[in-house]
């Protein structure tokens, strides 16, 4: 006789607010649940509201009309038990927050238990200490005969905690452990999650079920890719990742598996390729338009953005100014015929020409800068602008991490737009990325695009005056707030550092007017990081060891 009943897993893709239609795709997989012979059936974090519904939670509406539609997705639950992630409105909690962030247990219309989620994150994008009173008390729940214990999330996530929420569930005596997650990506941390199942099932001795949420919201991406462990920490179940899918198991055949990892660079074309798609899908957007100029970083958001949306929902637009090299057009007209996308054209060279002449009173005689390259910039924004507007299309950003870190990039020029595709990943990555596209797909990203040396072509003969395989990971580690000292130590001179830093910390100003940029890294330039533009903070190490003098200017850091 088996022990366990046959389950299924829902790994779903909701929408935030969404609450009729998330739930109509709720009570569809209880069905097919039910249609395929299971007994229990489980659904990721907050499914009912979507994740993260930020300060919709702070609406007394929000929460009534939630609870409303959980009660009718409880009613079709007849023949089957559903644990399902929604929030639940409670008295008053600490700091005025009135609500659950929790996990309930129906079967046969009616619930017939809920538990609440302990552990409310607050660091990164995490806010749930502002929305959510924490659970009271945990304890298994029986549900024919079997103790479940049940979690949501951060819960499995003890280890800088003191509470230990999985041991004390499974020494109440819980047979099962299944935990509800909104878990948002970043590069392999499905690798991080499996171990952390993996060591909980075995240190505890019971079965692990980690059931995550799929899709995008906003700048997070949810790659799904749940797991099943067995009691000896073996892994038995894996759900494919950035996908749908309704999921059999059978954990009395004590299946086991080996652990599936997507090369970096595939993971990542595949997380930002859902991000796009649910970002035009879930928003009721129509066509995708970006500056085609024939470098790295827009030939990279154009691939992602046909591959998310289609050929035909993706329109380029090529601006040439008096400064644009032959092989700009070339490469760009290249690439937009292997892709089978539209490619307009917009010469600037007129515009630019009467823009600067206009400008010349004011300017006073004061020589060609980047004031006037960034005048070049802004008249594209403009033009991408008035496309957008006039065809009620969306505008996608084409800036890359190593640009917005350092602020190589312009303010109301390229890195403006509704989306950024690519920013979370610097010049070096995407240039990996779109080798390992064509890799897979054949020479769809022309080869001198790869080859030819990055540049913006705002002034005659110009390129970048950076080396990006030396900027960037200096970069990512500030970024990641590795001690200067640290950095240092692994091999990176200290004017290189400072360099680098002088850039990043003046650069704030720019980030804090950024569009929405899709995350893949664990620290990335978005919600989840919360630098004051106004400070005059400049670390110590910077004057250690120093054999250059920096001198502070306002509030400006200069190097000397």
């Amino acid at each position: 006789m088996n022990k366990y009943p046959r389950i299924a897993i829902a790994q779903i893709n909701p929408i935030v607010g969404d609450l009729t239609g998330n739930a109509t795709k709720i009570i569809q997989y209880i069905e097919r649940a039910k249609a395929e012979g299971a007994k229990v059936v489980i659904f990721p974090e907050q499914v009912v509201t979507g994740y993260p519904a930020q300060d919709l939670l702070l609406h007394e509406d929000f929460i009534r009309d939630t609870m409303y539609v959980t009660e009718q997705i409880v009613k079709n639950t007849q023949g089957i038990t559903a644990i399902i992630g929604t929030v639940r409105a409670t008295a008053r909690g600490p700091g005025g927050k009135s609500a659950y962030n929790t996990a309930i247990v129906a079967k046969d219309g009616e619930i017939i238990a809920e538990q609440q989620k302990t552990l409310l994150p607050t660091y990164d994008v995490f806010h749930e200490l502002r929305y959510f009173t924490p659970a009271k008390k945990v304890k298994p729940i029986e549900i024919d005969g079997i103790k479940y214990g049940i979690q949501l999330c951060e819960d499995m996530w003890d280890e800088d905690y003191d509470r230990k929420i999985t041991k004390e569930l499974a020494n109440q005596g819980a047979e099962l452990m299944i935990n509800l997650s909104a878990s948002p990506y970043y590069v392999h941390k499905k690798k991080v999650r499996t171990k952390i199942v993996q060591s909980h099932a075995k240190n505890n001795e019971l079965p692990f079920l980690y059931i995550n949420m799929v899709g995008a919201q906003d700048e997070l991406i949810f790659d799904g890719g749940s797991i099943v462990a067995n009691a000896d920490g073996t892994l038995a179940y894996q759900l494919p990742q950035f996908r749908e899918c309704l999921q059999i198991i059978e954990l009395d055949k004590k299946p086991i598996t080996e652990l599936e990892i997507k090369i970096k660079e595939e993971e990542i074309f595949e997380a930002l390729k859902l991000g796009v798609r649910d970002y035009f899908q879930k928003n009721g957007l129509r066509k995708a338009v970006l500056g085609l100029s024939g470098g790295i970083d827009s030939t990279l958001t154009a691939v992602i953005a046909k591959e998310a949306l289609g050929a035909e929902n993706v329109i380029g637009i090529a601006m040439p100014s008096k400064f644009s090299t032959d092989h700009s057009i070339t490469d760009a007209e290249a690439l937009a015929k292997n892709l089978g996308i539209r490619l307009d054209y917009v010469p600037i060279k007129e515009m630019y020409d009467s823009a600067v002449k206009a400008m010349q009173a004011s300017f006073e005689g004061k020589s060609f800068d980047v004031t006037e390259e960034n005048i070049q910039a802004r008249l594209r924004m403009m033009i991408l602008m008035a496309y957008t507007n006039k065809h009620g299309y969306t505008l996608l950003s084409t800036s890359d991490k190593s640009e917005t870190a350092i602020g190589y990039t312009t303010l109301y020029g390229d890195m403006s737009g509704a989306l950024s595709v690519i920013s979370d990943l610097t010049k070096p990555e995407a240039y990996k990325v779109a080798r390992w596209y064509n890799e897979k797909n054949g020479e769809i990203i022309p080869e001198h695009i790869l080859t030819k040396p990055p540049s913006p072509e705002l002034k005659p003969g110009q390129v970048a005056p950076f080396d990006y395989e030396r900027l960037s990971p200096i970069m990512e580690l500030i970024t990641n707030r590795v001690p200067l000292r640290k950095i240092h130590a692994l091999g990176y001179k200290w004017d290189e550092i400072r360099i680098v830093y002088q850039k990043w910390k003046n650069a704030e100003f720019k980030r804090f007017q950024s569009p929405i940029a899709l995350k893949c890294k664990p620290t990335s330039f978005g919600k989840g990081r919360i630098y004051p533009v106004t400070n005059r903070y400049i670390p110590s190490a910077l004057f250690e060891n120093d054999e250059e003098k920096i001198e502070c200017e306002e509030t400006v850091c200069v190097l000397k």
